[in-house]
């Protein structure tokens, strides 16, 4: 049985996502980035050594070592997904070793802009306050905070 090289099979994989693809150069970056940390921090050289174990460990270590956040996780886990449905289609690969590992629950944020109907329920919710700052209306003060740069 031939041992395939896995620094090469990323190669191919990469060469594949940017020609049939037609992955964004940050994309390509990206990819290359995970398959470099995952590289430079395991032993692997060849797919025959890879096995679901090794790579859930990689995951749960990089998650607390290298303090990722939860969404860098899920980016790095959908590379790997990516790569091995890849390995799959092409007969080089039995198993998706990631298609089944828990990820980690994404933050909840607030969102950094509001668009115009937000913002219009923001505003029609302070309707109701009594506060007042330095005597003005609180829904006149946060009328210029929301739509200060709206023209018209």
């Amino acid at each position: 049985m031939q041992r395939h090289n896995l620094q090469e099979l990323c190669d191919r994989f990469i060469a594949y996502g940017a020609v049939i693809r037609n992955y964004k150069p940050m994309t390509i970056s990206n990819y290359k980035g995970t398959f470099n940390i995952f590289f430079s921090e395991t032993d692997v050289k060849y797919l025959d050594e890879l096995n679901k174990q090794m790579i859930e460990k990689w995951f749960f270590d990089s998650r607390l070592k290298r303090k990722w956040n939860p969404a860098t996780f899920r980016h790095r886990h959908k590379h790997f997904n990516v790569f091995f449905k890849w390995l799959i289609k092409e007969k080089l690969l039995q198993e998706n070793y990631v298609a089944e590992m828990e990820k980690p629950k994404l933050e909840q944020r607030l969102p950094r802009t509001l668009n115009h109907n937000e913002a219009q329920i923001v505003l029609d919710a302070s309707f109701h306050l009594s506060y007042r700052y330095k005597g003005t209306n609180t829904k006149y003060v946060l009328q210029r905070i929301l739509f200060k740069n709206r023209k018209g």
